[in-house]
């Protein structure tokens, strides 16, 4: 028996996933990737914010400790650090996928029709015919209108990969996750900053109680928040940056970073010839199985929408691999059944200080899907103390179904997305929210908060 052929469109955690599975089930697989393996995820997004997190971090203990303020070379020396982990990491993508017989390209597709695709690449072009397709572009930047990024002092997210200097003040546009890092990042390295957002709450669509904590802590730490305000213009004024409001005011910055939202990275591709019409914002709608509306085409990352993480990703590109390996039936040459990805059950959190993290029903929204909450919190415990933490605690707020079964959680605290992982254990294993109040953690440890998890 031929083995299939599987195109797949873009390296990043998705693409890599989708190609290793495809791999894995026999398939011959062609991975095109324009620029980068690990994909934007290595290059611009997600490794380089986490360095930077992890760094202010760090130096938000040292000054805890009474150590003084933090060096003034610390964003030059964290970016040094950051293009070598950079280089390590997208190393460890190729030699994984070299290792696993992937034929990796490097080029720009473009689909010819139904099984046929164009690949330009820096060496000349090639023509590829194939039984199945994952498309794993992943998202791009969407500005508002009246905004224009030049890279110098209207930046996007993907420009703290190359945060050098600390600026004296700036503005970030946007008070969902990406912004609420980047501003996170920047009061860590002392910027005066100021989160502007257009719903009247950070984080909108998870636990309102939990972000307005949230919000209240980085208002501590001398973050100014201006929200429920609609940003009309954001352009460069002489030496820096002017944000013009809604309700008339303008706002002078040194510098400002867009946060306001992302789109599919579909452009380009010509997807209409394989029988795909993207919504809206760019996204290529799919099923549980990955699978678009056109046969032999499925798709994985950021590229189907929301949830924009890393884990759905490559959880959902493992999924498209297996299936466009095996053809459109339900189990592999085998009869082994193929995998299905539910995105609603996938955790996410926000890497502020402290951590945010949700998995499930977001508790805010409990009451009008019929359920109950439950709340716990650390005041009692004593690894607070331990840490030098007394003026700021750790929660979390389940959502509890008519069962005593956990439906939902989310956690505000140090470490929070590595919490999260046993809320999401704990829903899809079905286990009552009286089990994890009953847990016996290490004392003193982050579990102490679930042993004060009440009605």
């Amino acid at each position: 028996m031929t083995a299939r052929t599987v195109l797949v469109v873009g390296a990043g955690p998705a693409g890599a996933a989708a190609a290793l599975a495809a791999r894995a089930r026999g398939a011959a697989v062609v991975l095109a990737e324009r620029a980068f393996a690990g994909g934007n995820a290595v290059a611009h997004s997600l490794l380089p914010s986490k360095v930077h997190l992890a760094a202010t971090a760090d130096l938000a203990a040292y000054a805890r400790w009474g150590l003084g303020s933090p060096p003034e070379g610390a964003p030059w020396a964290v970016g040094a650090h950051l293009r070598w982990r950079r280089e390590a990491a997208r190393t460890a993508y190729e030699e994984d996928l070299d290792g696993a017989g992937v034929d990796r390209v490097s080029g720009a597709v473009t689909f010819e029709g139904p099984g046929r695709a164009r690949i330009e690449g820096p060496t000349g072009g090639r023509d590829l015919a194939f039984d199945a397709v994952v498309i794993a572009t992943g998202s791009v930047q969407a500005f508002p209108p009246g905004t224009t990024p030049d890279g110098r002092v209207v930046r996007i997210a993907r420009d703290l990969a190359s945060l050098d200097t600390v600026p004296a003040t700036a503005a970030v546009l946007g008070a969902g996750p990406t912004g609420v890092e980047i501003a996170t990042v920047l009061a860590g390295y002392g910027t005066r900053v100021t989160l502007v957002g257009r719903a009247p709450g950070l984080l909108p669509g998870e636990d309102p109680v939990l972000a307005d904590a949230l919000a209240r802590t980085l208002a501590g730490r001398g973050v100014e928040l201006v929200l429920a305000a609609g940003v009309t213009a954001c352009a460069a004024d002489g030496d820096g940056v002017r944000v013009d409001l809604a309700d008339g005011r303008s706002l002078r910055f040194e510098t400002a970073f867009v946060a306001t939202g992302r789109r599919g990275a579909t452009q380009g591709l010509a997807v209409d010839r394989l029988g795909l019409a993207p919504d809206g914002t760019g996204y290529l709608p799919v099923d549980g199985c990955a699978r678009t509306a056109a046969p032999g085409v499925f798709a994985a990352g950021d590229v189907t929408g929301e949830p924009l993480v890393a884990n759905k990703a490559a959880a959902q590109g493992a999924v498209a691999g297996a299936r466009a390996a095996s053809g459109e039936g339900e189990a592999d040459a085998e009869g082994k059944d193929l995998p299905t990805l539910d995105p609603a059950g996938v955790p996410t959190a926000v890497f502020s200080q402290p951590e945010y993290a949700r998995v499930g029903i977001a508790p805010g929204s409990a009451a009008a899907a019929g359920l109950s909450v439950w709340a716990g919190d650390d005041l009692a415990s004593l690894r607070r103390h331990v840490l030098g933490r007394e003026t700021s605690s750790d929660a979390v707020r389940v959502a509890v179904g008519p069962a005593g079964e956990v439906r939902g959680a989310a956690i505000l605290g140090d470490g929070a997305a590595e919490r999260i992982a046993l809320a999401a254990a704990a829903i899809a294993w079905h286990v009552p929210a009286a089990a994890l109040a009953n847990l016996l953690p290490v004392v003193p440890s982050a579990g102490e908060t679930w042993t004060r998890l009440r009605p």
